[in-house]
């Protein structure tokens, strides 16, 4: 099987003119959706416990895919790692924080627009949500982590289910 590789996906999506809208994703839908996946959004996690499958719900009007996974920051000693609920968007490349989210894990820093973490066992480079965008509220999981990751994502949405499964290399 031919690998292949591509251009980092920041040369042609410039993560701070990117703008998806969301408006039925906000802040307390997402504690709202942490409460039921029984995971506290921005509960502090034990990164041990990052493991697959990971099974999420589909919800809302535009019944959306969401999933709690553990994010740490290893920039910190001890790193800090919390519960984070977001919604998967296949048709996004790049891993949003919401401002609220993002300041959780990072220094309060305005300036600061990208990172890297540590989601559900695999570094990734997260985004802040930009300023002037229509989804402030929401954490939003890009395809890039999925690939990064290995992993499958299965949405039933007559059972509004969503299911992450890790994939071996070659599988």
């Amino acid at each position: 099987m031919e690998v292949v590789t591509y251009r980092p996906v920041e040369e042609y999506v410039p993560p701070q003119t990117v703008d998806i809208v969301l408006p039925d994703v906000t802040e307390s839908v997402l504690k709202g959706q942490g409460r039921r996946l029984k995971a506290g959004h921005l509960a502090d996690a034990n990164p041990r416990g990052a493991k697959f499958p990971v099974n999420g719900v589909v919800d809302g009007p535009w019944f959306r895919p969401m999933v709690s996974l553990v994010v740490t920051n290893e920039q910190v000693q001890p790193p800090v790692s919390k519960h984070v609920v977001f919604v998967i968007d296949s048709t996004m490349p790049l891993t949003f924080l919401s401002s609220a989210t993002f300041e959780a894990f990072f220094e309060v820093n305005p300036e600061l627009k990208s990172t890297e973490a540590n989601i559900h066992g695999t570094r990734t480079t997260v985004y802040r949500v930009p300023s002037e965008s229509q989804f402030q509220g929401a954490n939003v999981l890009g395809t890039q982590f999925f690939r990064d990751a290995h992993l499958t994502i299965m949405t039933d949405f007559s059972l509004l289910t969503v299911k992450l499964e890790a994939r071996t290399r070659g599988t």
